[in-house]
């Protein structure tokens, strides 16, 4: 027989007591107790990314936490002629580094501190070397990046915390 035929109206399934017994020992005055058919409803599930498509890197600045890699400067330059857009970044514990991305202005580039975690779901990693790969999952204080019109690079500190491009799109 199903547990319906066996159920009175009224009374708790003998599977949901538990958490009945639960509910009931919290105050929750203002509202009112959830019944059976409450408890029954199955939670919705969460809608499912599709992870073999990389999606786009969220570059909106926002302000870094202490003990993060930070952008502490940015200045348009000219080398050997052409613009370019000098980043001075800020590692924890490695100091200031200068960054360079020939070609461009600052204001039509854009640059960033993302998380190792964050360019993994992006499909940024899955193409690089495993050497850069480490260098780049061992930032775990955030990454430097800058993506231009045509291309875009990060900026790891190697073991020796010097700093060197690892292009990522083209």
């Amino acid at each position: 027989m199903s547990e319906a035929a066996h159920h009175k109206p009224g009374l708790i399934p003998l599977r949901l007591l538990p958490l009945a017994l639960l509910l009931s020992a919290c105050d929750n005055s203002a509202a009112p107790a959830p019944g059976p058919a409450e408890l029954a409803q199955p939670a919705a599930a969460p809608p499912v990314k599709d992870a073999s498509v990389p999606g786009p890197i969220d570059l909106e600045p926002a302000p870094a936490p202490a003990g993060t890699t930070e952008i502490v400067a940015t200045e348009t330059i000219v080398v050997q002629g052409q613009p370019a857009c000098l980043f001075t970044v800020r590692y924890p514990g490695a100091g200031d580094r200068e960054v360079s991305w020939n070609g461009d202005e600052c204001g039509a580039v854009k640059g960033a501190i993302v998380t190792p975690d964050l360019l993994a779901a992006g499909g940024q990693l899955a193409d690089l070397s495993p050497a850069a790969r480490r260098d780049m999952e061992r930032m775990r204080s955030g990454v430097f990046v800058v993506e231009g019109e045509f291309s875009a690079s990060a900026y790891p500190l190697n073991v020796a915390d010097r700093i060197y491009e690892v292009p990522y799109a083209d």
